[in-house]
């Protein structure tokens, strides 16, 4: 029955929605100094609300004998332990919870590939308010006037649905394709961008790759036969060759949205191709990984994230096993948010005796190549590296390997071997890729 309770409550959720804008109209307004003692006091906030409010973080912290008043600015952050990814494992689904369960509106979990997965959960409010700073930010790329096809996970995730709500602030026209369920096929979702002419997709890069792959085999000339102009990359990081790849064969601008399922949005690129980290919602520091001292500004390393205002689930240190680094240098753009730059997961990384290297480099290593098609895959133990390349028909086998082979240093060339995918071999890969949920991670194969 509807009663009165029924208006107050979308009274309600209304007035969140407004409240969430005033506190995004507040810190804009904001010098850089000023914003920096904002976001502490936020900070100082989030921790003693969440060691009060979150039984997980209340042991955790009697555990390690951390005296919560001693924490009263962002220096004092260091004496506080690490929340890792096995911590949530381990309180897997609600351990981490700071509030009733009746406050949760959205619940979402990993895929669990590695094991047991792990669980995120918001409140109205921390829905509303990262939605609210994800359109201000996405404001700067699209318009009202524009068409997105959303080719990406509904199920249990948060990225797609963080942006259909994210989309409709702006008033972007949507269409909700997901992906690998029974009514949306591939062919279907070729079709869609057909004949609806979207002039945004959202999808992972390798995702793109595919759907240009279909599109071929249906008649379509991706740049030519569609309306994509802009490509929100979302999933995976595509670097600057895979990047100029998509834009090769789409004819459109590709943006990278760097999130997780614990946290939705923590960066997102600007119209001049840097991503602005979102400092209005997280603290951000870089950790060197071995000493886990804070090393920010000065290169590389693993990120550790602070909520500063989630009210169910709140996030202290969280290790998300990423790295990246992040620079204070000023953007033409406006947004006066540090720059970060995103190097891959810590543990997608491939070893031969002293040398190494990451997933992401290796990817920009053979998407860089002239003669390189679209799609490859990589086995490896850490002797020898295996890599099958997709040739464009124009070239040799021996050009592309003399082309990849020179992205190596001399010392493991002779350890790397290079073979090209024959017709049926990549009919049968692409195929297998297009059953993944993550097509980037079963490119890569430890032996």
């Amino acid at each position: 029955m509807i009663t009165k309770n029924s208006i107050d409550q979308l009274k309600r959720e209304s007035e969140l929605k407004l409240d969430s804008l005033k506190n995004l109209e507040d810190t804009q307004s904001l010098s850089k100094e000023q914003k920096k003692s904002y976001i502490e006091q936020k900070l100082i906030k989030e921790i003693h609300y969440a060691a009060e409010n979150s039984h997980f973080y209340s042991k955790f912290y009697k555990d390690n004998l951390i005296d919560i008043q001693s924490i009263q600015k962002e220096s004092d952050l260091q004496k506080l332990p690490f929340t890792t990814k096995e911590h949530l494992r381990e309180q897997y689904p609600f351990g981490l919870l700071a509030s009733s369960l009746e406050k949760v509106s959205h619940y979402a979990e990993s895929t669990g590939t590695t094991g047991v997965p792990t669980s995120a959960y918001f409140s109205q409010k921390d829905w509303f308010q990262n939605n609210i700073y994800v359109a201000y930010r996405l404001m700067d790329l699209f318009s009202e006037d524009d068409i997105a096809i959303i080719s990406a996970p509904y199920e249990l995730s948060v990225p797609a649905q963080d942006l259909e709500k994210t989309f409709d602030l702006i008033g972007i026209t949507q269409v909700a394709c997901g992906v690998l369920n029974e009514f949306c096929s591939w062919e279907k979702t070729v079709d869609l961008i057909y004949k609806v002419q979207p002039t945004i997709m959202v999808a992972s890069g390798t995702r793109v790759l595919l759907l240009s792959e279909v599109a071929q085999k249906m008649g379509y000339c991706a740049k030519m036969d569609f309306s994509v102009k802009k490509i929100l990359n979302i999933g995976e990081t595509a670097n600057q060759s895979k990047a100029k790849k998509i834009n090769e064969i789409w004819g459109a601008d590709v943006f990278n949205a760097y999130g997780m399922t614990e946290t939705c949005s923590l960066a997102i690129t600007c119209h001049h191709g840097n991503m602005h980290i979102m400092d209005d919602r997280y603290n951000y520091e870089v950790i060197d990984v071995q000493s886990g001292h804070n090393i920010k500004g000065e290169g590389k390393g693993e990120l550790v994230i602070t909520s500063l205002e989630n009210e169910v689930m709140p996030l202290i240190r969280y290790k998300t096993n990423d790295q990246v680094s992040i620079s204070t240098q000023p953007c033409e753009c406006g947004n006066t948010a540090d720059i970060m730059q995103h190097y891959g997961r810590i543990d997608d990384v491939i070893r031969i005796g002293e040398w190494q290297i990451s997933y992401l480099k290796l990817e920009e290593f053979i998407m860089s190549c002239e003669s390189h098609n679209k799609f490859y895959r990589v086995e490896y133990d850490n002797k020898q590296m295996n890599i099958t390349v997709d040739l464009k028909e124009s070239y040799s086998a021996d050009f592309i390997t003399e082309e990849l082979q020179s992205n190596f240093p001399e010392s493991v060339r002779d350890n790397i071997i290079i073979n090209i995918f024959d017709k049926e071999e990549r009919e049968e890969y692409i195929e297998y890729l297009k059953k993944s949920l993550k097509p980037f991670s079963k490119m890569f194969v430890k032996k």
